[in-house]
């Protein structure tokens, strides 16, 4: 197994250098390591076999699982064909290509009869990829729909959406053809699932004697400290009042492929800008309307951060922010050379993109072709929207600047208003709905989540102290710490649902397709957990909080509230939510095991029977969390399988999964790794092992890269 893991390690890194079509070649789909598979397979065995007589039914049965699923994909590394089709509406095919560039037969002919990119309302951006195809074989001919997430399967065979070219009509559909592999890994995957459930539920077994530990009762967690700020008093550019500017906030506008409330871009482009929610005092909807309307006031105010040193260098400024007028320096020549000049150079487009106006697509108008376009003041309109209507874009703003230099709100807000009735006529049923149009608003406005990070991380870690504190000196915690505890948790995960609701809501999917969100579902799970299970295990409480506090804080720094985009047609799929929603529960766990590691070691020479009963907590939280990781690897695997007609594909993220998995089960086995007993031991693997999950989560995402990288 360690020979099997350092491989794995190993292929990701030189996937890196190398590329996938080496480690594919050279790694993956070598005999080698089908070997190293089937060696450590049998390995396996004769150690079952040592100790059939001692090891639960639950426990065998999910070994011979894993033996099942192995052989699945040795049947699929040896039998199963792979490759490619192109359709044209025309001819049929009856045969594809393989990978290896050889022609293959098919006992049947498929025939395309219509292929449609199905956009989401009001925009141009793919929401699915439909083929309709015609099926003839020797029972005769049969119609069927193939779009993402919904391959066709027949005769043994499944199909796939690959691609497409609009200038000719053809499709390009992948092929697999697998029908003895996957069925024997499904297979797999079921007696799996049934294992599982069977190991955490056995009165007699491991997980439930764990449960049964007196080790789990007696921790608490203490209150939390709130924090004050102050806020900048300095003299700030003029801009609208605030009710002016929530009125223009209310205007849809096409922004990252969707239809969405101005709000969100004027909070998307404000904390772009600045890297804060606000500037000066001013909402983001004011920032917006005083670059629009004040652009002289605003472009000599240091507004716009500038991380980099070498940026702040090349743009001649001292602190930390710069005017939008220092980019008119020769300095900036060449910012595209460099990623930290670029980044620089990206936040002066933005500006100038908003003060022109050019970024504010709030005008629907139909394209010469007959479809919906959205179109900014300054664009270029198409001969076929009306003299009237390209007279209203060209001066709407125009009139708006006139009244605000009068003063004139009421007159702002009438505009605004008809603006807003306009869009209506134009767009129609493309417009997301007077419910969700709120929400998003509201969702934009009530982000509190700087302050829930820093209540949690308090509580969290004064908590987590505390119980430590009572266990060394033999001391019962006061009930009241446990109140205090239980609300702050309570509270913020009241927080969070509504936030993670209200951003289901709004999108039209579960909040788990990106790193903000999956970070913050793992908060929230955390959290769930920790509340839940507080009567049970209460040292869940201080250490639940902590392991939210990180998550939120990373959510943070991965984005800071991103836009709420579109999902890619292949991500929707219930299964997304379900895979992602295993995975980040499992982590919350395996992070919470490895700060009782941390709190193990330090107790270790001053309390060994608390250093012991840690030991214990983190076992207990082990068989959830491997188990969950496991179920969470194998779900994904159906979905990609249901997507790609493909479950495993070496991905970096995959392998990372997979590797995180295989080192935490083996602290699941102290009978065979008696070492891990011992308490110094366990605590300091734990603390390790927890790097192959920083590793799986960022590593790949920042460093290594792959089809599941977030960055």
């Amino acid at each position: 197994m360690i020979s099997l893991i350092a491989v794995l390690i190993a292929a990701t890194v030189a996937e890196k250098f190398r590329g996938t079509a080496f480690v594919d070649a050279n790694v993956y789909s070598s005999w080698w390591f089908v070997a190293l598979w089937g060696a450590a397979v049998a390995a396996s065995a004769a150690y079952l076999l040592s100790q059939r007589r001692s090891m639960r039914p639950a426990a065998l049965l999910l070994h011979v699982s894993l033996a099942v699923i192995t052989a699945g994909a040795a049947v699929t590394w040896s039998t199963a064909q792979r490759g490619s089709m192109t359709l044209t509406p025309s001819a049929a095919a009856d045969s594809f290509v393989d990978e290896d560039g050889r022609q293959r037969a098919l006992p049947f002919s498929l025939r395309l009869e219509e292929f449609e990119a199905v956009c989401y309302p009001g925009t141009r951006t793919p929401m699915d990829y439909v083929s309709r195809v015609a099926i003839s074989d020797e029972s005769g001919t049969s119609h069927e729909r193939i779009s993402m997430n919904n391959i066709l399967s027949h005769a043994g065979y499944r199909f796939h959406q690959s691609s497409f070219d609009p200038s000719s009509g053809q499709v390009t559909l992948g092929v697999v053809g697998d029908r003895a592999g996957i069925a024997i890994t499904y297979a797999g995957y079921a007696l799996l699932l049934t294992a599982m459930i069977w190991l955490l539920c056995d009165p007699r077994g491991r997980f439930r004697r764990l449960l049964r530990h007196p080790a789990l009762k007696g921790f608490a967690a203490c209150a939390a400290l709130l924090l004050g700020h102050s806020a900048d008093a300095a003299a700030a550019p003029r801009t609208v009042p605030r009710d002016v500017a929530d009125c223009m906030g209310e205007l849809c506008v096409l922004y990252n492929d969707r239809i969405a409330p101005l709000s969100t871009l004027a909070h998307e482009v404000t904390r772009k800008l600045s890297g804060s929610g606000e500037i000066m005092g001013y909402t983001p909807e004011q920032v917006v309307a005083g670059w629009l309307f004040f652009y002289d006031d605003w472009k000599r105010e240091a507004v716009i951060r500038i991380k980099s040193a070498r940026a702040r260098e090349a743009l001649g400024i001292e602190g930390g922010y710069a005017r939008l007028t220092d980019f008119a320096s020769p300095l900036c020549e060449g910012m595209n050379a460099d990623r930290d000049l670029r980044e620089a150079d990206e936040k002066f487009s933005i500006a100038a993109m908003l003060a022109s106006g050019s970024m504010l697509r709030i005008f629907p108008c139909r394209d010469d072709d007959g479809s919906l376009n959205w179109f900014s003041p300054v664009d270029n309109l198409p001969r076929s929207v009306p003299s009237d209507e390209a007279l209203f874009v060209r001066r709407a703003f125009d009139y708006m600047g006139e009244l605000v230099v009068r003063r004139d709100w009421e007159g702002v807000k009438n505009v605004l208003h008809k603006l807003r009735d306009w869009q209506q006529q134009r767009a129609g049923d493309a417009l997301p709905s007077a419910a969700r149009l709120r929400t998003e608003i509201l969702y934009n406005r009530t982000d509190c989540t700087t302050w829930a990070t820093i209540l949690l991380l308090t509580a969290g870690l004064a908590g987590f102290v505390t119980a430590c504190r009572a266990m060394v000196r033999r001391q019962a915690v006061a009930r009241k710490w446990r109140a205090v505890s239980v609300t702050t948790a309570a509270a913020a995960l009241a927080y969070l649902t509504l936030r993670l609701s209200a951003r289901a809501y709004v999108s039209g999917h579960a909040p788990m397709s990106d790193g903000y969100e999956t970070m913050q579902f793992m908060a929230w799970g955390t959290l769930l957990l920790s509340v839940a299970a507080s009567r049970r295990m209460t040292l869940l409480l201080p250490l639940g909080s902590i392991v939210a506090a990180l998550a939120l804080a990373v959510s943070m720094m991965s984005g800071a509230n991103p836009s709420i985009t579109p999902l890619m047609p292949v991500l929707q799929s219930p299964l997304l939510a379900i895979h992602v929603a295993l995975v980040m529960t499992a982590y919350a766990l395996l992070a919470m095991t490895m700060i009782c590691g941390a709190a193990g070691l330090i107790l270790l020479n001053r309390d060994a029977d608390g250093s012991r009963r840690l030991q214990i907590v983190q076992r207990t939280m082990l068989y959830p969390a491997v188990m969950l990781l496991a179920a969470g690897i194998f779900v994904g695997a159906v979905w990609a399988n249901i997507s790609w007609g493909r479950y495993w594909g070496w991905d970096p993220k995959e392998v990372w999964a997979l590797i995180t998995m295989l080192i935490y089960a083996a602290a699941l086995h102290p009978r065979s790794l008696p070492h891990l007993d011992r308490p110094k031991i366990f605590h300091i693997y734990c603390i390790a092992a927890f790097a192959t999950v920083v590793i799986t989560y960022f590593g790949v995402n920042f460093l290594l890269g792959g089809m599941h990288s977030y960055a």
